[in-house]
């Protein structure tokens, strides 16, 4: 049983966690992240990334 749970915890991939809970509240479930705004997270890396780009060329 302990090298069965050492080669999950070794080669585990990010895609393998599926829900994680903290202080029994869930801050991720079925591979979604409840606790931030993804989408505005994204949009502003993505404003960020074309600032630097403009920057750059």
């Amino acid at each position: 049983m302990r090298k069965l749970l050492q080669h999950k915890i070794l080669y585990a991939q990010p895609s393998d966690i599926k829900s994680v809970m903290v202080d029994g509240k869930f801050i991720m479930r079925n591979h979604r992240v409840l606790t931030v705004d993804e989408a505005a997270i994204m949009e502003e890396a993505y404003q960020i990334g074309q600032r630097v780009w403009g920057r750059m060329l």
